[in-house]
């Protein structure tokens, strides 16, 4: 062994000492201070966050609002997300989620399949072929059924004029069995329940502008005919079987209609921050209406009666929890006024397929398609929503409203009533939407306000 051999054994193990100081306290390095003086050096954060500068008594009382809502984390985390996660990712691994639902590219096929509760079940394709038979073009088809009574096809071909226009033809045929009427008006669950057929055909065109984020304006006018079948369905009477105060106007013959529909929306969303909750909405909707053809009520003479159909809604929702969870407190408004004089119910002579709708896809979605109809309808709605996959949420909701009649001229505070349910909504609009939804009605508050109804909703349908 030489020297220099017999020396490194001697410092090595000062040497071993001194680097492994150096390397786990930071403050054994020195830095210059800039006038040439060394001083030990601020240990780093490492960590990556920003300093915590949380009030403690504030952080303290934040714990009762996260335990208010810790239902809707139960709900979300171990109701909804980690079985649909578990579900989705094992159609993934076995090619189901491609094979099926991938969209993408200038054509495509995919399934839908619709179930509510209350009506009758379908199943379909939508296919869609893009920039065919030029490069703007997108052409659209829904076709479903349940047998041959329950028979629907959607044919829609859009054209993108500029990156914010579009002009698109809409041609749907229709034919169901399980169509629901009641009553009519506020109290109008306390009529029996009735069904009845319906065929129906309407053509209309479409123009878009959306200027700014989701804001923008759609104008329609299109034909639209409807004739019914008074029958019965799945055990329940037919809607001509039985005595009404006031008749079913056009129920016996049927109707044609003209209608021209402008749509306002503003929308402070903007579409590139998908999880960017906080926005303000203000919508607003008028339409109208001619229709002629097999009208019952009012003179015989009568070759055609007006109504105007207005509607809209202002909303606004906030994400202060973050992350895309988000309140959102939306008041919605639906009617009609007639331009014709009429003895039924002061609707005039407006075919009652024709009035608004509470239930449904309306303002109280815990009631079936057509058992709130009146001349106006009204809700105010509460609804959470909060990110549960890939383009779906998590949606609770509670609603107070009704249907009344024209301009609600019978409404009162204890004839509104509740609904409230749970769901996953798609995220964003689009011509293929998956849904599934469970919703709950009650009486009005004047009759105790207990559960009467519920709205059951699974599948895929058509966005068209």
């Amino acid at each position: 062994m030489g020297p220099c051999d017999r020396r490194l054994v001697r410092i090595g193990p000062a040497l071993a000492v001194l680097v492994s100081l150096t390397l786990l306290s930071p403050s054994f390095v020195l830095a210059d201070d800039g006038d040439g003086v060394l001083v030990r050096r601020a240990v780093p954060d490492l960590d990556g966050r920003p300093p915590s500068d949380e009030d403690p008594v504030l952080d303290a009382l934040l714990w009762i609002p996260r335990v208010l809502t810790s239902p809707l984390y139960l709900i979300s985390e171990y109701v909804i997300r980690q079985p649909l996660g578990a579900l989705l990712t094992a159609l993934e691994e076995e090619g189901v989620i491609d094979a099926l639902f991938a969209s993408g590219g200038n054509y495509g096929v995919l399934p839908t399949m619709l179930y509510e509760f209350g009506l009758s079940p379908s199943f379909g394709l939508y296919g869609y072929v893009g920039g065919w038979p030029f490069e703007a073009n997108r052409l659209s088809v829904h076709a479903a059924t349940f047998g041959e009574d329950w028979l629907r096809l959607i044919v829609r071909d859009r054209v993108q004029i500029t990156p914010e226009m579009d002009f698109a033809l809409r041609v749907e045929l229709r034919r169901r069995p399980d169509q629901l009427v009641e009553g009519i008006g506020y109290n109008a669950p306390l009529t029996p329940r009735t069904r009845f057929g319906v065929d129906q055909v309407e053509a209309r065109m479409e123009l878009s502008y959306r200027p700014w984020r989701r804001s923008g304006f759609n104008y329609q006018a299109g034909y639209r005919s409807v004739d019914f079948a008074d029958r019965g369905w799945n055990g329940e009477p037919s809607a001509g079987s039985i005595e009404r105060v006031a008749p079913l106007v056009s129920f016996d013959t049927g109707y044609e209609l003209l209608f021209f529909r402008g749509d306002f929306l503003i929308d402070t969303h903007d579409p590139q921050e998908e999880l960017t909750r906080s926005r303000f909405r203000l919508r607003l909707i008028v339409e109208q209406n001619a229709a002629f053809g097999g009208l019952t009520a009012g003179p015989r003479d009568a070759l055609f009666t007006n109504w105007v159909r207005w509607g809209g809604e202002v909303a606004a929702s906030t994400d202060f929890l973050g992350r895309g969870r988000a309140f959102m407190l939306r008041l919605r408004a639906d009617g009609v006024t007639p331009l014709d004089d009429g003895p039924v119910g002061g609707t005039g002579m407006i075919p009652f397929y024709e009035l608004p709708d509470a239930g449904g896809k309306g303002p109280l979605p815990g009631f079936i398609t057509g058992q709130l109809r009146g001349g106006s309808v009204i809700g105010l709605t509460l609804e959470y929503v909060w990110p549960v996959y890939a383009f779906v949420d998590g949606s609770l909701h509670v609603s107070v409203g009704n249907a009344f009649g024209v301009h609600y001229e019978d409404f009162a505070w204890d004839r509104l009533r509740i609904s409230w349910g749970v769901g996953l909504v798609p995220r964003f609009a689009g011509e293929h939407l998956v849904e599934i939804s469970v919703d709950v009605g009650t009486e009005t508050f004047a009759r105790g306000a207990e559960i009467t109804t519920a709205r059951v909703v699974v599948g895929a349908r058509h966005g068209l």
